[in-house]
């Protein structure tokens, strides 16, 4: 019995919505994105680390978009500094939740490198990724929501990179 009340309020949870909820829906438009600053002062080496990532998608059906992003990403500490520009092309299920709408993702990553250091050689180069992100779109009005999730890049090829990570920022829909 315990398990059956369990089951019934997860599937009341996963299909009831606030009932000024619009699901997004075949045609609409989403602008989304985020931006990270980490700081860090280990042993008196201060290193900065930003990462902006805007993103832009279309609904090709009522649960699913495709999307098209950018990554900025900047790290600068006392030895060395890199940039790093990616395009990343995808798309995310969405299905709706009792407090927003959940969303799962997959996007392919084209990263371009430039690698600067007082005690290395420079590097110019590139590689490719691939991304799993699972996230929730939590609703701050009718068309603007609060963006956060896990995400986790692995890399394809000669890039061995392996990365975890907590990711945020603001999901806007347009009709």
């Amino acid at each position: 019995m315990k398990k059956l009340i369990f089951i019934i309020i997860i599937g009341v949870c996963f299909t009831q919505t606030d009932e000024n909820f619009v699901f997004p829906q075949k045609g609409m438009k989403n602008i989304s994105g985020g931006f990270n600053f980490q700081y860090s002062d280990v042993d008196e080496r201060i290193a900065h680390y930003v990462n902006i990532h805007p993103s832009i998608g279309y609904f090709l059906n009522d649960n699913f978009s495709a999307n098209i992003g950018l990554n900025f990403i900047s790290n600068n500490n006392d030895v060395n500094s890199s940039s790093n520009n990616t395009i990343n092309i995808g798309g995310k299920f969405h299905s709706p939740l009792c407090f927003g709408i959940g969303y799962f993702g997959l996007n392919i990553y084209i990263f371009k490198y430039k690698y600067e250091s007082d005690v290395y050689d420079d590097v110019d180069s590139s590689s490719k990724a691939f991304s799993i992100k699972i996230g929730t779109l939590h609703g701050l009005n009718d068309f603007v929501y609060l963006d956060y999730g896990i995400n986790y890049l692995k890399g394809i090829g000669e890039n061995k990179s392996n990365n975890l990570g907590f990711s945020g920022g603001l999901s806007i829909f347009i009709k």
